[in-house]
C-alpha cells in the first residue's frame, strides 16, 4: 500500500505539530513521531482502522495522543484525509 496525505490533512498535521511545539518541543517531536508510527502501519495493516463515522472512512487512534487519523482505502492507496483531535467536532465532510 501506498500513503497519499491530502492537503488539509498535511495542513492539520503541521498545525498541531506547530501548536504543540510552541509549548514543548519534544512532546511535538514524540508526536510526530507517534503519527508517523501509526500511519506506516497501514501501510502493511490498512483495515487496523475501526470503521469511519463518515462512510467509506476509517479511524486510527494514535497511540500516546488524543488524535485520530480519519482515512480511507482506494484501491492501493491508503488516502489520509484529517488528522483530528478526538475531542474536537468532527467536520460534516473529511
Amino acid at each position: 500500500m501506498k500513503i497519499e496525505w491530502l492537503p488539509v490533512a498535511e495542513k492539520n498535521r503541521a498545525s498541531q505539530l506547530a501548536y504543540v511545539a510552541e509549548r514543548n518541543l519534544w512532546a511535538a517531536i514524540d508526536m510526530g513521531d507517534a503519527i508517523e508510527a501509526a500511519v506506516e502501519r497501514l501501510v502493511e495493516h490498512p483495515h487496523i482502522g475501526r470503521l469511519g463515522r463518515r462512510e467509506g472512512t476509517r479511524e486510527l487512534v494514535v497511540v500516546g495522543t488524543p488524535y485520530v487519523i480519519a482515512y480511507r482505502i482506494e484501491s492501493e492507496t491508503v488516502v489520509i484525509l484529517r488528522l483530528l483531535h478526538g475531542a474536537q467536532r468532527w467536520p460534516r465532510r473529511l
